[in-house]
């Protein structure tokens, strides 16, 4: 079926000529050159090359001879859908509160008292509709808040979870500072794909993140296929990074892992 060139996407704009003024540039000088980009923009390049460069550090047996519990299961794995990386720290009665939206978070309210996300876009809260005996509307167990509630939310959290996103817009120290009640305090999301010892020196208590394993079929899947989801959750591993001196902490050790494969495990 042909698509008209309307609905093409534009790639002709002048964000992403300057993203292509910076192809071929090595990545261990990116993070340092000041870059003709907007602030947040220029913080997520040099995040992204930050991420790159971590990679080869980030498997499980490099971690823990760092002295930290390390983790980690291939995404689509049985046992990573029937047991999230969570449910080893979050406990029943726990309320959990995410600062900022993160597609990843949302199944939490499965597994903990209450679950609260931070929106600063209120028309991307997602909203349900159910008619029946009367009329209802959703979400019913997740709890959506504005940043002006930040502070509040997070400062009644057991568990905080802070994306990412933090390290482009500017706000972790912000952050950070609201969660300081928090009993357990994680950096998650992709752009956490980073060596953990400068997080936990900051007072981080866990690190959730994912590795691409594969990635000739993680862009090709990325690229080509209706839902990216599929390549994000296929060729990708997930990890958990966690200090030692978290109390409550169940080790399990590599026993769900796929370690007995050296190439996924490295």
């Amino acid at each position: 079926m042909a698509i008209s060139r309307k609905k093409m996407p534009v790639t002709d704009t002048p964000v992403l000529r300057q993203l292509q003024s910076l192809i071929g540039i090595p990545l261990l000088v990116l993070p340092d050159l000041k870059l003709p980009l907007s602030p947040r923009l220029d913080s997520s390049v040099k995040l992204a090359a930050l991420c790159a460069l971590s990679q080869p550090f980030l498997g499980c047996p490099t971690i823990r001879r760092s002295g930290w519990h390390a983790e980690c299961w291939r995404a689509g794995d049985p046992f990573i859908l029937d047991n999230p990386v969570f449910s080893r720290l979050i406990r029943p009665d726990d309320i959990v509160a995410v600062a900022g939206p993160w597609i990843g978070c949302l199944r939490l309210w499965e597994i903990c008292r209450e679950l609260h996300v931070i929106v600063p876009d209120q028309d991307r809260i997602p909203c349900s509709l159910e008619v029946g005996n009367t009329i209802s509307t959703g979400p019913t167990r997740i709890h959506y808040h504005t940043p002006e509630e930040q502070k509040e939310v997070l400062g009644n959290a057991d568990v905080v979870l802070i994306p990412s996103s933090i390290l482009a817009d500017g706000t972790f120290e912000q952050c950070l500072g609201d969660a300081k009640n928090a009993r357990l305090t994680g950096l998650v999301g992709p752009g956490a794909s980073l060596i953990p010892d400068t997080f936990f020196s900051r007072g981080f208590d866990f690190i959730q993140s994912s590795r691409i394993i594969d990635t000739l079929h993680f862009e090709d899947d990325f690229m080509n296929h209706p839902d990216p989801l599929v390549g994000f959750s296929g060729y990708q591993k997930q990890y958990l990074f966690v200090r030692k001196d978290r109390a409550g902490y169940r080790d399990s050790g590599t026993q769900h892992t796929d370690c007995q494969n050296g190439e996924l495990c490295r």
